[in-house]
């Protein structure tokens, strides 16, 4: 369905906007990894310049100043207090300990800029706008569900569809809308629940900075993931939802269950094709077309229950 592909494109759209704060993010922290001020080159030290240079950090994020500029200054106080580095150790305590210390400002850079970037994208999918761009989603679907059960009955009985049926389908959009600006935003709230104690684990064992970053992309990826799903689920839904309330909204109380016919219909619904069930219960475990997680099946109207309406 086009409109299916549409939802899509707007809520990878939404995640692209994460995507690419993430990139700034891990741009950013490599620009300030790269400076010198916390490469270690006597482990009696290392504390002291954790010290001092993530206290310097937080201030330049804080106050919005150039990080780098930050961390090459309390580099050199620091170079200045200590003067010349301690008796020279073996090259892999000295790889060992400018692991460490890379880890943990890494996890320091990434952790304060995740709290900035979680507050810029909050903006981005505020209620209000994800209302908005929902809403604009369901009118669309709505109208081409619409359209289309409409035409099945037109074609036989003499029935004012659109008027009978408005308010009930304005209810399903409303409530769609609803349940999909939920839905959505558990999307970045699960990437910077899981991306935080990503993070956290990555200091603790030491994980080397390019490991972790390519995991959060990874993280990025699963949002991306998420949304393309909710887009095929949440569209499928609405499509079984604004059928069944304009089917029952001009009088038509029973569905013929249709399945896409395809590889990737599930078995339980394979066996449904053709049944005719009650708009007033549904099937006993399978409920509605739609309905289901990732249904792609649809209903037709028993035209009957119209035609012997319109006779009596």
């Amino acid at each position: 369905m086009n409109l299916e592909r549409q939802y899509e494109r707007v809520l990878i759209g939404l995640v692209n906007e994460l995507r690419a704060g993430v990139r700034e993010l891990l741009a950013q922290s490599d620009e300030a990894a790269r400076t010198d001020a916390l490469d270690p080159k006597d482990l009696r030290t290392f504390s002291q310049r954790m010290q001092l240079t993530n206290k310097a950090i937080a201030e330049a994020l804080k106050t919005g100043s150039d990080v780098k500029a930050a961390v090459a200054e309390v580099n050199r106080q620091i170079q200045q207090a200590l003067g010349p580095p301690g008796p020279k150790r073996t090259k892999k305590a000295v790889e060992s300990a400018k692991t460490a210390a890379a880890a943990e400002l890494d996890g320091t850079l990434l952790l304060q800029g995740i709290t900035k970037l979680e507050r810029q994208i909050g903006a981005t999918m505020s209620r209000p706008k994800l209302t908005g761009l929902a809403r604009v989603t369901a009118s669309q679907i709505a109208t081409f569900t619409g359209k289309q059960v409409d035409g099945q009955i037109a074609a036989i009985a003499s029935v004012p569809t659109f008027i009978a049926s408005r308010g009930a389908t304005e209810a399903a959009v409303t409530t769609w809308v609803s349940n999909n600006v939920s839905l959505i935003r558990t999307i970045p709230e699960r990437f910077f629940d899981q991306t935080r104690e990503l993070i956290t684990e990555s200091v603790a064992i030491g994980r080397r900075p390019e490991v972790l970053r390519k995991m959060l992309e990874e993280r990025v990826d699963v949002a991306g993931y998420n949304a393309r799903r909710i887009a095929r689920d949440q569209t499928s839904k609405l499509v079984g939802q604004v059928t069944r309330a304009r089917q029952q909204a001009i009088g038509v109380s029973r569905f013929v269950w249709r399945s896409s016919g395809d590889e990737r219909v599930r078995d339980s619904h394979a066996a449904l094709d053709g049944e005719v069930f009650s708009w007033a219960t549904g099937h006993p475990t399978e409920g509605f077309p739609g309905q289901a997680i990732q249904c792609r099946c649809t209903a037709d109207p028993v035209i009957d229950d119209v035609l012997g309406a319109d006779e009596d």
